[in-house]
């Protein structure tokens, strides 16, 4: 298979995010990649802008990357 749009799944709470993250992991499997962050700086709820960024630039690739948000 060639080189598929990864995806960064973006939540205000990090165990969703992650819980997303091990559902896709279970239904492609290793053939897209896949990066995820939740919750604040703080470990709260909310977002961080360089977490999402770091996300992002974990899987970028010339395809693309979907972000999917909460």
């Amino acid at each position: 298979m060639g080189e598929a749009v990864s995806i960064v799944i973006v939540s205000h709470s990090a165990d969703v995010a992650r819980g997303a993250r091990d559902m896709v992991h279970q239904m492609v499997g290793d053939d897209v990649r896949v990066a995820f962050c939740g919750g604040n700086s703080d470990g709260g709820l909310g977002t961080d802008v360089g977490s999402i960024m770091d996300a992002i630039k974990s899987v970028y690739s010339d395809k693309g990357v979907a972000i999917l948000v909460d």
